[in-house]
């Protein structure tokens, strides 16, 4: 149970940054790290509906690590 909530935790804050990206325009400005970072959430998601909560928290934060570290640094 603890795997599967941090996993919904992570996913959550990564659709949480995804949107703030798009709300930025990310997907223009930065379409690779955009797309790298959109990838990975996707993967976090197959991989929650799998019930592989581990694999979807480690693509969770992949993705988080897209999101912020790269496009906030670009700003």
């Amino acid at each position: 149970m603890i795997a599967k909530a941090d996993a919904s935790k992570q996913i959550k804050y990564a659709q949480n940054q995804l949107a703030w990206a798009e709300k930025v325009h990310g997907d223009i400005y930065y379409p690779m790290t955009y797309t790298a970072g959109k990838a990975a959430l996707d993967a976090a998601l197959l991989a929650f509906e799998k019930e592989d909560y581990a694999g979807a928290t480690v693509f969770a934060k992949e993705s988080l690590k897209y999101l912020i570290d790269s496009l906030e640094k670009e700003d």
